[in-house]
């Protein structure tokens, strides 16, 4: 048995009992591995089997699915994921590559990165649901719309205040 890491006792509870409400426990993988990412902002590689043992399934399973879902993170990221709109409304309106472009020269990284102080990562992202309000970026799970410039400076800086 591999020794709880990635899991905690809590997480492994929560896993449990959400299992009991399923026909199969392999139907809580998404589960397990959100649980890991929410506590660790990323997948290990080295969770995986710690997942593929609590949910049934084998290791080569949790990473299809790791891989397979583009919500899922393999590596670090920054305390602050700014997840730019790259679709068309938001191109037209500045974002896309405006936005990412500013932010490429704000913090220094390009999309993929972590800045040198672990605050901020850069993510390019497909559809934020707020096209009338273009462009828009998500910061971890809170969107902003009608970015300007000044916006997204304002962002950075309560980002930093806040570290």
């Amino acid at each position: 048995m591999i020794a709880p890491h990635y899991l905690t006792a809590d997480r492994r509870k929560w896993l449990d009992q959400s299992a009991r409400r399923h026909p199969q426990r392999r139907s809580i993988a998404i589960e397990a591995i959100s649980a890991v990412q929410h506590d660790w902002g990323y997948i290990p590689k080295e969770a995986t089997d710690e997942i593929a043992e609590v949910v049934g399934i084998t290791p080569s399973e949790v990473h299809e699915l790791v891989t397979f879902y583009s919500m899922f993170r393999q590596k670090p990221v920054g305390r602050y994921v700014l997840g730019v709109c790259c679709t068309l409304s938001c191109a037209l309106c500045g974002g896309g590559e405006g936005l990412r472009e500013y932010l490429e020269q704000k913090l220094g990284i390009k999309p993929g990165e972590v800045t040198p102080d672990g605050l901020f990562s850069i993510e390019e992202v497909m559809c934020l649901g707020a096209c009338a309000w273009a462009p828009a970026m998500l910061v971890n799970d809170q969107l902003h719309v009608l970015l300007t410039r000044a916006k997204v400076d304002a962002i950075l800086e309560r980002g930093r205040a806040n570290a």
